[in-house]
């Protein structure tokens, strides 16, 4: 399996995202094309970049863990529920978790009195604020639940970048103690904790562990081509030129290796850097960016050579794009470039 840092998410992870942000009243595309089980990491990142600034809430990321529930997560939720322990949940939490995404770890150290979870990443920079602000949430949440009061066991939630909103009070919203500016994103906590069994009938914990391992490894590893098309947003972002051998660089692999890859699974380099693009390009148009603001977020000098690039993709104008968002919600169907 090629190794990159640079991963991919469950698709469900995303389209609950959408869920929470649509009945938030935030007007998000869907970010999600076809029948995908897993999509690029940098598709849920954007559709918080979207999310905060079309809300203008920053603090959207607490809102929504708030309004998660274990049983969202399917298989992970259950083992959170249903082990014996808090320690044995984290345990299976950080084991299981990297079979859902190639992305995101969990690492439990227990230092003495103090326990962290720490939320680890492949590519830090790649790690939107809200989104960090949503997992250390929604984990903290589920150990709260675990735990016989609230406040107990001095939890702490922390995050690497700054306090985001000033106006929100973030340790009302957790229930707990939050630092920011911190070197980690993550929980810590008394380790005593970590004995808390959990209340009511105990069920066949080590039945419940296989049938969510068993239905994790189901879900199949995400392919060449989602690899790629992630690292091509991120040179996007960045601003750079995109080109084959810096992609292929980042993948361990030659240029030409790359494209005889490529070529096998049906497509072209130039065809997923055309994809990424039109996909970008369409987001951007439907979140009112100016048609010379998307050119240069799509890697065009200027609008003209954009809106002809735009027209090959789509047979139709940037301007005209706009004008069917605005009939009653009626789209030109997209259609992706075959070079």
């Amino acid at each position: 399996m090629i190794e990159t840092n640079v991963g991919t998410v469950r698709r469900p992870t995303v389209e609950y995202l959408q869920r929470v942000l649509a009945e938030l009243g935030v007007p998000v595309g869907s970010g999600v094309e076809g029948g995908a089980s897993r999509v690029p990491a940098a598709t849920l990142y954007r559709l918080w970049d979207t999310a905060e600034s079309e809300s203008a809430d920053t603090a959207i990321g607490l809102r929504a863990a708030a309004r998660t529930r274990p049983s969202d997560f399917g298989a992970l939720g259950t083992v959170l529920e249903q082990a014996p322990t808090l320690g044995e949940a984290l345990v299976e939490l950080s084991r299981l978790l990297p079979l859902t995404s190639d992305s995101l770890r969990l690492v439990l150290v227990v230092n003495g009195a103090r326990t962290t979870l720490e939320l680890v990443v492949g590519e830090p920079s790649l790690l939107h604020p809200r989104s960090a602000e949503h997992i250390v949430a929604m984990v903290g949440f589920a150990v709260q639940s675990r735990l016989p009061r609230a406040g107990s066991f001095a939890l702490t939630a922390h995050w690497t970048h700054p306090p985001p909103a000033p106006d929100v009070d973030y340790e009302g919203v957790l229930g707990m103690a939050v630092q920011f500016d911190a070197g980690w994103n993550g929980l810590s906590f008394d380790t005593d904790a970590l004995g808390v069994r959990r209340g009511g009938i105990q069920n066949d914990f080590e039945e419940t562990r296989r049938r969510a391992e068993h239905g994790l490894r189901a879900w199949p590893r995400p392919g060449l081509e989602i690899h790629v098309r992630d690292l091509i947003g991120v040179e996007l972002n960045a601003g750079r030129p995109v080109s084959e051998e810096a992609v292929a660089r980042q993948l361990g692999l030659h240029p030409k290796s790359l494209s005889r890859r490529l070529a096998a699974r049906g497509t072209t380099f130039r065809r997923e850097v055309e994809a990424e693009r039109f996909d970008r390009a369409r987001r951007l148009l439907e979140a009112g960016r100016p048609v010379g603001d998307v050119a240069r977020r799509v890697g065009y000098a200027d609008a003209t050579a954009f809106s002809r690039a735009f027209k090959r993709w789509s047979g139709t104008t940037p301007t005209a794009y706009r004008g069917w968002l605005r009939k009653a919600g009626l789209r030109p169907p997209p259609r992706l470039p075959h070079s």
